[in-house]
Formats: C-alpha cells, structure tokens, sequence
C-alpha cells in the first residue's frame, strides 16, 4: 500500500491505494502495518489529527538476524533461549525446534541481535566475529566447533522503541476518523512491543468496530473495552 485515500469533508477513509496505482474499498478499514510504515502512507489530512501526527514519537528500534551454521549441536535446548548482558536478546536452534530444520548432530542457531543501532553498518564478518565472541562466553562447547556458513538481516526499523515519555503517544485502536481502525503492538494495551502486545491490539481493534458497527458511531478514545 502506497497511500490512504481519505476526505477530510466526510472525515472518511475512501480507500487504500495499492503499489500499482490501483485501490481498495470497503466500509471498515484496519492498518495493521508496522508504525514506521503507517506513517509513511499518512496523507496531510490525516497528520493534521494529533492522534496520527503523535506517531511521529514512536521510533522503529534497529534489529538483526542472524542465522550461524555449526557442524555439531551447541546449546542442546529445544526451546527458545534469552540472555542478559549481551546483545543476543533471544535465539533458538532450528535444528531442534523447527521440524523443517530438524538435524541430528549439527546446530543451526538463530539469533535476534539488539540493541543493533551500533552494530547494523558492520561488515558481516565483523558482526559474525563479534555475535560469535558473545555466544562462545554463553555457549563454550561453541569454541571447539567449525562455523560453516551464516546469513544475516539487517532490519533498520523493527517494533517501537519503548524510550521514557512516548507510552502517552501510543494510540488508541479507534481514533477520530469512524472507518478507520489501527492495529499493531505499537497501540494502547499493556503489554510493549511483543507478539502477545500485538494479538492483544487486534482483539481489541475487533472491539472497537463492533462496537462501533452496534452504535453506528465513533467510540471515544479511552472508553473501557474488554481486556484479554
């Protein structure tokens, strides 16, 4: 999507205009796009609502992903793991916990490497000699085995960077335009930037137009709805 279609005389979302020129309507519409992304398909009449220009205070964080081929098993654990003091927040072997990738003697570890903002521009053999020197002081028995390949992803914009003050500017599912409804971890619930956050905003945002089909009217930012 390249753009929301909207009237500022109706106060309606018109459509979602699509990357070929083409658009789409309906009567209720839902973005459910990263905030970074939302932002840029905004028209002018949009930001003009402080409830859209707010979103300008929630900044994208920085991640990587990184995939390290070993030619034996490593963390020997077929769940997901998190460390404190490094910068691989969560990383899992996929040779153990994902069917597809299911070996019997080799790793194929898979790491979230944040905060990246200092790390995102290195060569790649720089980040794979520095997420190995941090992996090797969690997993020792690494240091004994043979890298063999790796991928990475850099991702300049991931999910919002929770930084002090910006909670306030995090918007609600239902704002000032009736058809037009925001979904994503970014909006108000009480978990922060999460796969739970953002399930919890989309049963919420289910709440916000049913309701608002039921009364045939915009609900008020901040009426209670039902929690999950």
């Amino acid at each position: 999507m390249t753009a929301i279609a909207h009237d500022p005389v109706s106060n309606r979302v018109s459509g979602f205009v699509l990357d070929d020129g083409s658009s789409i309507q309906g009567d209720v519409y839902v973005s459910a796009m990263p905030v970074h992304s939302l932002r840029k398909v905004l028209p002018d009449s949009l930001r003009d609502f402080a409830y859209f220009d707010n979103l300008k205070h929630l900044k994208g964080s920085p991640v990587i992903t990184m995939q390290l081929f070993f030619d034996r098993r490593i963390a020997g654990v077929d769940n997901l793991l998190f460390s404190a003091g490094t910068h691989l927040s969560v990383y899992a072997d996929m040779a153990m916990v994902a069917p597809e990738y299911h070996t019997e003697d080799t790793s194929i570890m898979q790491f979230v490497v944040a905060p990246a903002e200092k790390l995102i521009r290195l060569p790649d053999d720089e980040l794979v000699a520095f997420v190995m020197e941090e992996f090797r002081r969690l997993h020792p028995i690494a240091r004994e085995a043979k890298l063999l390949k790796h991928t990475i992803v850099r991702i300049p914009n991931s999910v919002y960077q929770a930084l002090p003050g910006v909670d306030k500017y995090r918007p609600d599912q239902a704002g000032p335009v009736p058809n037009l409804f925001l979904a994503g971890d970014y909006t108000q619930q009480h978990f922060l930037a999460s796969i739970e956050g953002a399930t919890i905003s989309g049963l919420r945002c289910i709440d916000r137009i049913t309701a608002a089909q039921a009364n045939g009217t915009l609900i008020p930012a901040g009426e209670p709805v039902l929690e999950y």
